[in-house]
C-alpha cells in the first residue's frame, strides 16, 4: 500500500505510485485510468519509462452538454442515466495479499 499527501496531484501520484514498477513486471503492457489523467503527461510518462500503454477509460458521458435536435422537432433526446454506472475496466480492482514474516 502507498499513501501521499493530500495534496498531490492526480498525475504526480501517478508517477510516484507507478516509477517504483520499473523493471518489476516486464510483461505489463497496459494500465487502465481514468479521465483525470487524460491531459496530465502521465500516459506519455508511463510509455517513456515503463513501457507499456495507459489507456484512459473515460465516462461515455463526460463532457456532454446537450444534444442536437431537429428544428421543430419532436423526437426526445437522450437522456443520461443517473446514479452509479457500472463502467467497462474502470472499476477493475486487483487484490493482493502479502505474506507476513
Amino acid at each position: 500500500m502507498l499513501v501521499h499527501e493530500a495534496d498531490i496531484q492526480d498525475a504526480q501520484g501517478g508517477k510516484l505510485l507507478l516509477a517504483p514498477l520499473r523493471g518489476v513486471f516486464p510483461r505489463l503492457q497496459l494500465i487502465w485510468a481514468d479521465s483525470a489523467y487524460k491531459c496530465s503527461g502521465l500516459p506519455e510518462w508511463v510509455k517513456a519509462e515503463l513501457g507499456c500503454a495507459v489507456e484512459i477509460v473515460a465516462h461515455p458521458y463526460s463532457g456532454q452538454r446537450g444534444v442536437w435536435t431537429t428544428a421543430g422537432g419532436t423526437e426526445e433526446p437522450p437522456s443520461r442515466p443517473s446514479g452509479f454506472q457500472l463502467l467497462p475496466r474502470r472499476w477493475v480492482v486487483e487484490n493482493t495479499q502479502s505474506q507476513c514474516p
